[in-house]
């Protein structure tokens, strides 16, 4: 029952599954490269990941979608885990067929301008 408040699975448009697909792909990678370089800057010190700037976006955006249903409208795949909601938000982003939520915009950004 819980599925069913759910819009999709997975972000997939009609005619465009491969490329919602690397798009999808693709924000894993940028996401773990900007991640490395966060954890480059932090020298020596021992940096959770959840105390890293990016983390930190990250999860309070996913929660935030959480609390407030948001996630409904991302997808089911997108509640796993905060790097897999990045990961359809910026799907979702790239597409540019819908109007994602500002404080997600915000999130999205504030991980690619690193």
């Amino acid at each position: 029952m819980f599925r069913l408040k759910y819009q999709r699975h997975t972000v997939s448009y009609d005619g465009t599954f491969v490329a919602d697909s690397v798009n999808h792909e693709f924000a894993h990678s940028i996401y773990k490269e900007r991640l490395r370089k966060e954890y480059e800057q932090a020298g020596n010190r021992t940096v959770r990941y959840k105390d890293t700037k990016i983390g930190k976006t990250t999860l309070e955006a996913f929660r935030k979608a959480k609390n407030n249903g948001d996630i409904f409208k991302i997808s089911a795949y997108a509640a796993k885990d905060e790097q897999e909601f990045f990961s359809e938000c910026f799907a979702i982003y790239r597409v540019d067929k819908e109007k994602l939520p500002d404080y997600i915009i915000d999130m999205l950004k504030g991980v690619l301008k690193k």
